[in-house]
């Protein structure tokens, strides 16, 4: 359920359609997508995570999880990206993203829920190529973050991607394996249908453009997977993309 109940005065105050993001992560790269599939008008919040903005007490009112993207629509508050992206679609109906068929829907749901438990590698391989020369956690960063009380597998990667040791080497080598098997998933699926949720664009291509790109930009080998980056190929070239991603600056 996208809806959270915020006690953020700041938020509540809010009209129109506006958005918690980093420019960055792909979580914020999906909801912007898919605004900009519906037209919508929206104001960027932009945060700034190599400040750890996102842990400031002003963002943790707003979203409790410290975690981007988090949208607000009139005041009220929605998490979670997939979950974000169907409430704009139930609510902004057109262009519809979605099959109205309950079993082609529910397949739909499935490949996006994929996405979302896909971004433990996409934070793992991206911390591990990306941000390891600009990301420095202290162990003052760590003490905040138990401080705050954030889940401990969440303290648990920070911890050990600042010792940069063998339990880090073995979350890279688990995220590289996770990544070849959704690969070979998506390969499969785009087998049979010219898009992600069947023969139309839809939330399943939004939801998985942006882990398919990030995987390309951490040099992850895609060569084994030619339906992917054929697909991959025409989604990027959709205005959408171009304006959410491409050429978005914040």
């Amino acid at each position: 359920m996208a809806l959270y109940q915020s006690r953020s005065e700041v938020a509540a105050a809010l009209e129109g359609l506006h958005l918690f993001q980093f420019v960055t992560s792909n979580c914020s790269q999906r909801v912007r997508i898919a605004l900009e599939e519906k037209e919508l008008a929206w104001t960027a919040h932009n945060l700034d995570g190599a400040r750890w903005q996102q842990m400031q007490p002003d963002y943790g009112a707003i979203n409790p999880n410290r975690v981007v993207p988090t949208l607000v629509h009139d005041g009220r508050v929605y998490i979670e990206s997939n979950d974000i992206i169907e409430y704009l679609d139930d609510t902004f109906t057109q262009p519809n993203l979605r099959p109205q068929d309950s079993v082609a829907r529910n397949r739909l749901r499935t490949i996006q829920d994929d996405s979302g438990a896909f971004q433990w590698v996409i934070k793992t391989l991206s911390h591990d190529i990306l941000f390891r020369a600009t990301r420095n956690v202290t162990a003052e960063d760590i003490a905040m973050f138990e401080r705050l009380e954030l889940e401990p597998e969440r303290v648990a990667f920070y911890r050990d991607f600042a010792e940069n040791g063998t339990a880090w080497a073995a979350r890279v080598d688990q995220g590289k394996n996770a990544a070849q098997v959704a690969l070979e998933k998506l390969e499969t699926i785009l087998e049979k249908d010219s898009w992600l949720g069947g023969h139309a664009f839809g939330l399943a291509d939004i939801a998985w453009i942006v882990n398919v790109a990030r995987l390309q930009l951490v040099k992850f080998p895609l060569e084994d997977f030619p339906r992917v980056l054929k697909w991959a190929t025409r989604v990027k070239a959709r205005p959408s993309y171009h304006r959410a991603v491409t050429s978005y600056s914040g």
